[in-house]
């Protein structure tokens, strides 16, 4: 009780420590005082005449929970919308009643009866609130029995389990008694089996009798055992003393009149001894021992009679008196027809691991295969659920009750309708919400670690999931011999794995939901306070090789609230992501910088390279217009003149033609006396230029344009060859005034430019070929290809031929990114790319060229074959060889820097870098 109010009391369940079951037993406080109150109402209205009634209001979620007072004694108060909520629950309650919200009753489900009352808005709240009266308690007495209320799920992946324990059936029913222990995290399972096992025909004929200890239990003596005593003397909860001595003594007598002796004890454990007995005077010691042996006499001479099996749920919760009751039990059992069963969490030790009698079953997570029969019988089996499932599977990691749980949060929250074992996708799954009854169990878990331990698993939880005993021990206030013993402990609990022993120990999170969990457990300013010293403890440890951090060092420092470094590291980050050719991921962590860099003190400089390098990567992803905007944003932000000139360089400038009546788009970029004509085939997009834009924009004028059928320009007419294509470039270098220029043809933009150099000298004062071919290349696999193209199955064509285009490892980004830039083309675009024409045969015409010209061609080229460039540079006259050692069909991807050093001194000078140049000698 964390405030006494005038007319009322607050009660928080599940502080200073969180319980799983904090909802259950609020339901049952707030039912055991309505019962209470009334009966004293009723005696205060039959004696005064005044009635005396109670209104209760429960609501459960997040709170932030401060101990305040100078002395040992502790008080809490509990500030949030959480502690409001429930206020509201109580002021809408009617005297009497007790009125709960559906997060209550989602936490208590299967335990407690209620009466739906609807929805109701509730001030500060956007959604209107569900609302519940408390009505009674049912008689689930176990989370599986609360589940079978719902109806189990199908029972998978266990076989093994169960042969053991059918085994260990058997031998305890030719009177080798048996202890089977089953240890397994929250949620994996272990409840279902023993129900799956004592509720199948091998345990016809044998008396079961099954007790599960509670959270609160250790505080309850031999609370276990008294549940299990009420099963097997079939005492209800409305009987008084005197019934339960009749149930008692009857039953003993009947089984064996010797047993006489164990009556006191087990009336006592029962509250039903008489005030007269003797039992009642002795100390504690002696009436415990006495309990004991009665139990054990007991549960023995059933034994002789039938096989027995006594199964203990949830020994993490054991009270010390129960234990020993266990402790007893286990060493009486080796010659007798008794099956002791328990189940356990891995931070429990039993006693018993010595005995030949016993086995210890560890219960993990489900295989794929058994998820995906759990999934199946959940959901259904259609085609459109398999990304859920997976999500599903990646998400619980396996854990059968986190799947159950996620499932069913996804009905109630209406992404899944149907039935069960028919479920559909409702709409667009963005992200699943943890079910609050999965947090509550890792909450409670953490929460009952002695204090250092949390501590350290929080720290880790602010590392990351991979956690490196070094960073461990620099962010830590414990002495490294504190810090390896509760990593001992965490681990024996199963909540951290230890996953590398060389060079330095690292470890890592079981579970993906633990480490949320304790994550989320940290309050806002000790989280930003872990990640700030993260952060800096990483900049010192690894300080000669940063960039292999740079993103989990933006990641800490942004949550650290240090903008200035996290703008810094995720601009490295993202620089390193598009030299891999990631490019979504490069401009999800420059956006990441550009936010770092407007928040807190102005970080212009970070500010204007985040905006340039955006500009830079809407460019390679062939955005123009997303370019463009954040090129000129960084205009505005950038402070000297040659910063404004260099950005300036970079803006894609449009400009139009029209030739024929067909309107063909082209861009301008950079400055300077020279002019650079980049062509490229319609297929390959404007995105093929970036690399050299962002190289020489600021040196030369550089003029690129849309193909007709793509981007801006118009759409292709019906009949469209090389030639015209051409004409069109024709009428660019005119409108533009940049005759004579430098033409960089990529691959059969090469062939155009050709042609163009030869049907018109004057416009061309330079060639440039790239990976040219002298005619039409087929496609590997042409036939296949060719009725792909046939039947309308563009994405098959586009994933055969790409890979032909960028082959070298580490492309497949930009293989992906090229096959999807293809699909947002018109069909008729694609497929004029190819048609046969006659047009592409450049070799009649070589002989004609009379410019300059160099060839660059990567050895390594599966699109168009080097010998294919060894043949233009023998035929063109002058022309020089430049080939690129291992690379593949553009170069001026995959070796930017070199072959825009080529292009840079070939423009200048008419030469090629030395040590390069392989031009045949005829």
């Amino acid at each position: 009780v964390n405030q006494v109010m005038g007319d009322g009391i607050m009660a928080l369940f599940g502080a200073p420590l969180a319980h799983e079951d904090h909802a259950r037993r609020a339901c049952y406080a707030a039912l055991r005082m309505q019962e209470r109150v009334g009966r004293y109402g009723d005696e205060v209205q039959r004696t005064h005449g005044v009635p005396v009634q109670i209104r209760v209001g429960l609501n459960s979620g997040d709170v932030v929970v401060r101990s305040i007072g100078s002395d040992l004694h502790m008080d809490y108060t509990a500030v949030g919308q959480t502690t409001h909520l429930a206020a509201r629950m109580e002021q809408m309650a009617k005297p009497g009643s007790v009125l709960l919200t559906a997060e209550t009753l989602g936490l208590a489900e299967g335990y407690v009866q209620v009466k739906p009352l609807g929805s109701f808005p509730v001030k500060g709240l956007e959604t209107p609130v569900g609302v519940h009266e408390l009505v009674g308690a049912t008689s689930a007495r176990s989370r599986l029995q609360a589940g079978a209320a719902r109806g189990l799920s199908r029972f998978v992946g266990r076989d093994p389990e169960m042969e053991q324990l059918r085994r260990a059936l058997s031998q305890a029913g030719a009177g080798q008694g048996q202890i089977v222990a089953v240890v397994g995290e929250p949620g994996v399972g272990k409840s279902r089996l023993f129900h799956e096992f004592i509720h199948s025909h091998h345990t016809a004929g044998w008396l079961i009798l099954q007790a599960t200890s509670a959270s609160y239990g250790k505080a309850s003596p031999y609370l276990p055992v008294t549940d299990l005593l009420k099963t097997y003397f079939q005492i209800e909860s409305r009987d008084t003393a005197q019934p339960v001595r009749e149930k008692v003594t009857g039953k003993i007598l009947t089984l064996d009149e010797q047993l006489r002796v164990a009556i006191p004890p087990i009336l006592w454990l029962l509250d039903a001894l008489p005030d007269d007995s003797p039992l009642g005077s002795l100390g504690p010691l002696q009436r415990r021992g006495q309990t004991v042996d009665a139990l054990r006499q007991l549960f023995l001479r059933e034994s002789q009679r039938q096989p027995v099996a006594l199964v203990f749920e949830d020994l993490h919760w054991v009270d010390p008196e129960s234990q020993v009751v266990l402790d007893a039990l286990a060493d009486s059992i080796p010659t007798a027809r008794v099956l002791l069963l328990t189940n356990y969490r891995p931070e429990y030790e039993d006693r018993w691991t010595s005995r030949t009698y016993y086995a210890r079953l560890r219960v993990d997570p489900l295989p794929p295969e058994s998820a995906d029969a759990l999934l199946d019988a959940l959901l259904g089996e259609g085609a459109t659920l398999a990304p859920l499932k997976a999500l599903l599977k990646q998400r619980t990691e396996g854990n059968p009750l986190f799947l159950e749980e996620s499932v069913r949060t996804l009905v109630e929250t209406g992404a899944l309708v149907g039935e069960r074992g028919a479920y559909r996708l409702q709409r667009e799954l963005r992200a699943i919400q943890v079910p609050a009854t999965v947090q509550a169990l890792l909450a409670a878990r953490i929460d009952r670690l002695p204090a250092e331990q949390k501590q350290l698993l929080q720290s880790a939880a602010v590392i990351g999931t991979e956690v490196p005993l070094l960073l461990l021990r620099d962010i830590s206030d414990q002495p490294e011999d504190a810090i390896r013993a509760a990593l001992g402990s965490l681990q024996a609990g199963e909540l951290l794995y230890e996953t590398r022993l060389f060079p330095d120990p690292e470890y890592t999170f079981k579970h993906a939901l633990t480490h949320e969990v304790a994550y989320g457990s940290l309050l806002q300013d000790t989280r930003r306070m872990l990640h700030r010293r993260v952060g800096e403890a990483m900049e010192a440890r690894y300080g000669d090789r940063l960039g292999d951090f740079s993103e989990s060092l933006g990641s800490h420092f942004e949550r650290g609230g240090v903008w200035p470094k996290a703008a810094r590291h995720y601009l490295d980050a993202a620089l390193k992501a598009k030299d891999r050719y990631a490019y979504p991921s490069a401009l999800r962590l420059c956006q990441h910088a550009l936010d770092a860099a407007e928040k807190g003190e102005p970080a212009v400089e970070e500010r204007v390279r985040s905006l340039v390098l955006l500009g830079d990567l809407w460019s390679l992803l062939g955005d123009l217009d997303q370019a463009n905007h954040h090129y000129e944003r960084a205009l505005d932000a950038a402070a000297s003149t040659g910063a404004r000139r260099a950005i300036a360089n970079r803006l894609h400038r449009p400009h139009s033609v029209v030739r024929d009546g067909a309107k063909i788009a082209f861009y301008e970029h950079g400055g300077g006396s020279q002019t650079i004509l980049m062509v490229n085939p319609m297929l390959y997009g404007l995105a093929m230029f970036q690399p050299v834009l962002e190289q020489l924009g600021q040196e030369f004028r550089i003029i690129t344009l849309d193909p007709r059928g793509t981007g801006a320009s118009d759409p292709l007419p019906e009949q469209y060859s090389l030639r015209d294509h051409m004409e069109d470039v024709r009428a660019v270098i005119e409108e533009a005034g940049a005759a004579p220029i430098v033409g960089v043809g990529i691959s059969r933009g090469g062939g155009l430019l050709v042609k163009l150099a030869v049907t018109y000298p004057g416009l061309v004062g330079r060639l440039v070929l790239v990976g040219t071919p002298t005619e039409f290349v087929p496609v590997p696999r042409m036939a296949e290809f060719s009725q792909a193209l046939k039947s309308g199955d563009l994405e098959q064509a586009m994933r055969m031929f790409w890979p032909t285009v960028f082959s070298e490892p580490g492309t497949a980004a930009l293989v992906e990114q090229a096959v999807q830039h293809s699909l947002r083309l018109p069909s008729e675009t694609v497929l004029s790319f190819f048609a046969q024409d006659p047009e592409r045969n450049i070799a009649p015409v070589l002989d004609q060229v009379r410019v300059p010209t160099l060839v660059i061609h990567g050895t390594a080229d599966r699109r168009v074959p080097f010998d294919d460039a060894r043949y233009l540079a023998e035929h063109i006259p002058g022309a020089r060889l430049y080939p690129f050692e291992g690379s593949d069909h553009l170069p001026l991807f995959t070796a930017t820097r070199a072959f825009c050093e080529a292009l840079r001194q070939f423009v200048r000078t008419g030469t090629v870098p030395p040590g390069r140049d392989s031009t045949p000698r005829v």
